[in-house]
């Protein structure tokens, strides 16, 4: 069933285009000014144990939020992203 919205092809390059350029300068990203990054508890799942980046963008970087959680595995490779 396709469901109606409101965005176009304008409005999907833009989403594209800054989800593209988050997740390619992933954790560089996390050293821009006034972006804040600390470690939050660790995770569990699947009998794995994640360590996680807890961390706020300002709104000077363009995200589809703010706040966000950073899953990391054991060889530091990122596993997921809330």
């Amino acid at each position: 069933m396709l469901r109606n919205s409101a965005w176009d092809a304008t409005h999907l390059g833009y989403f594209l285009g800054c989800a593209s350029w988050n997740y390619f300068t992933t954790p560089l990203l996390f050293t821009y000014p006034a972006v804040t990054a600390h470690e939050i508890e660790p995770w569990r799942e699947a009998r794995q144990t994640w360590r996680r980046l807890q961390v706020r963008f300002p709104q000077a970087i363009a995200t589809h939020n703010p706040d966000q959680v950073f899953y990391f595995d054991a060889e530091g490779l990122q596993r997921r992203m809330d």
